[in-house]
């Protein structure tokens, strides 16, 4: 059977016996969406790097600050690469394509959900940010700390999650960030880049979180496909050297 994007994919217990439940939540997520898209723009079995630049091609995004981004990001060495999570899923694509011209080796802490998308999986080391307590996040976490120790270049949100409607701020912020951030930046002779994404998700999908906040996971795969045409505006900062 050919390999679809599906629920499955990231929900092994869903198997063909769910056949029922996989439909209604493929369709309810928008994931059945962006198969069609999928198989329509023959992105099957691509490299992570084609495969990344056509979904950017499919959603005609208009991304500024390229050049700035990779210019300063350090070509050898350990490096923590941190950014704000205004979308919840394509900055992640976006970012890991362009930062992997020039750090081969790039890896990125990304949320499970991504997973669905097999052919880019190798950027990421999946985690599970709305359970901080789930047992498989340990060995995500000691993963990314094995691969800055080893030279490596990490990308991370360190929010965990998308950012949302702070009624205190009045307006749209992150949620605070992780100690880990701190820990990985601390290993001896890592340097530090700072990333902010300028872009918002639907005026809906903040007023759905108003209702519950868990619901907003509903909307993800909708926000991803509803950027199209969006101007997405990267800034960096210098990388901060390990003093």
């Amino acid at each position: 059977m050919p390999h679809a994007i599906s629920i499955r994919n990231i929900s092994p217990r869903l198997n063909f016996g769910n056949k029922a439940l996989i439909w209604f939540l493929d369709r309810l997520l928008g994931i059945k969406k962006m198969d069609r898209l999928y198989r329509q723009h023959e992105m099957q079995g691509l490299s992570k790097e084609d495969f990344s630049d056509r979904l950017i091609q499919i959603l005609a995004l208009d991304i500024h600050g390229i050049a700035e981004l990779q210019r300063k990001i350090p070509r050898s060495g350990p490096v923590v690469i941190a950014s704000n999570h205004p979308f919840g899923g394509i900055e992640g694509v976006i970012l890991a394509r362009i930062i992997g011209e020039v750090r081969p080796d790039l890896k990125v802490l990304a949320n499970r959900g991504l997973g669905i998308f097999k052919e880019i999986s190798e950027y990421f080391i999946f985690t599970n940010p709305l359970s901080p307590n789930d047992p498989k996040n340990g060995p995500s976490l000691r993963q990314c700390v094995k691969h800055v120790q080893s030279q490596g270049a990490l990308l991370i949100f360190p929010a965990g999650k998308v950012s949302y409607y702070q009624k205190a701020k009045s307006g749209i912020s992150e949620h605070i960030w992780n100690k880990l951030v701190g820990r990985l930046v601390s290993i001896d002779k890592c340097q530090y880049v700072p990333i902010f994404v300028n872009g918002k998700n639907s005026a809906s999908f903040y007023r759905i979180e108003k209702v519950y906040f868990k619901l907003r996971m509903l909307l993800l795969g909708h926000q991803l496909l509803n950027k199209t045409g969006a101007k997405i505006v990267i800034n960096t900062g210098n990388a901060i050297q390990h003093k």
